[in-house]
């Protein structure tokens, strides 16, 4: 039986000693990608140089620098525009901090062959800390608000179909994406991924592979409220939910509680009261501009802003 045959696109920004990690970790797949596309956010922690000095001599390794921070959603569709200019049948998705167990390929490959009508492939997603990291495999509970829950543990005993995944280490088949197009670009970060999992669930049905392992060495566990990144979050839900809900009248009163639910949150939670005067603009601006459908990267909310 012949293994799948698979590109790789990693997106990174200024997570050099993770990105070479994961890289490595690519390059030690038992069932060894075609070339792996690593897009790069315009660094500035010396992404470049080591890639030139860890992987220069590489063929395996094809490095693309942006001229700017075009965020997570852009590199990935950069990436993926040039993976597909590659000879290969499936391209994977993946962050920075996503490091690949040696037979995570294998064993998406053995899946492949034996359930071909299956187009998109995962695997689990496990933080460094040991638990099943949960937003990256869920499932879809309603269609007018496009809220979500995540698997079960209990169901990683096994596989199991899911509704949406992350571009934490999903495969899909190439004639998929011909299909459903490209990722959006202009998100930014955030949403993109569930964006392109609901066009692609229209067309076929995801399986994880249980035993498949990624370990997902993330710098934020969930617990950090990152103001800037709240903005993102707050727009491109709200643009995805106008794009794809199938009940409109419902979204809007869905997101209005969200909205509240939000502006709660700034008073009862102490972390976020001692930035609430940012995160008041960064929630009333992304819930204007999603509406607006006023995409792209905002200057006004980027890592590194002051509040």
């Amino acid at each position: 039986m012949k293994p799948i045959k698979y590109v790789s696109v990693i997106v990174t920004y200024n997570r050099k000693p993770l990105l070479i990690e994961a890289i490595h970790s690519m390059l030690a797949q038992t069932t060894p990608a075609q070339k792996i596309v690593v897009v790069d956010n315009c660094s500035t922690d010396g992404t470049d140089q080591a890639m030139t000095s860890e992987f220069g001599d590489n063929e395996k390794v094809d490095y693309l620098r942006l001229p700017e921070n075009v965020g997570g959603s852009a590199g990935f569709y950069q990436g993926l525009a040039r993976a597909k200019t590659y000879a290969a049948d499936w391209i994977c998705l993946a962050d920075d901090d996503a490091i690949f167990a040696p037979d995570y390929f294998t064993k998406l490959s053995q899946a492949a062959k034996r359930y071909p009508n299956y187009r998109v492939l995962t695997g689990t997603v496990r933080l460094a800390s040991g638990p099943i990291d949960h937003p990256h495999r869920e499932r879809l509970m309603n269609t007018a608000t496009l809220s979500v829950k995540p698997v079960a543990d209990a169901e990683y005993e096994h596989n199991f179909e899911c509704d949406i995944f992350s571009f934490c280490g999903v495969v899909l088949r190439r004639n998929l994406i011909d299909q459903i197009g490209m990722p959006e670009k202009d998100y930014f970060i955030r949403f993109d991924d569930f964006e392109y999992a609901l066009r692609a669930q229209k067309l076929t049905k995801f399986y994880n592979v249980s035993d498949a392992l990624i370990t997902h060495k993330t710098t934020d566990e969930g617990h950090k409220i990152s103001p800037w990144k709240e903005y993102y979050v707050t727009r491109n839900r709200v643009a995805m939910t106008k794009k794809h809900s199938t009940n409109m009248a419902i979204a809007h009163l869905y997101l209005v509680y969200v909205m509240i639910r939000k502006l709660t949150a700034m008073l009862v939670v102490p972390a976020r009261r001692k930035v609430a005067r940012y995160l008041t603009k960064a929630y009333i601006n992304g819930y204007v501009d999603g509406y607006r459908n006023r995409l792209g990267r905002n200057e006004a909310f980027l890592p590194g802003k002051n509040y």
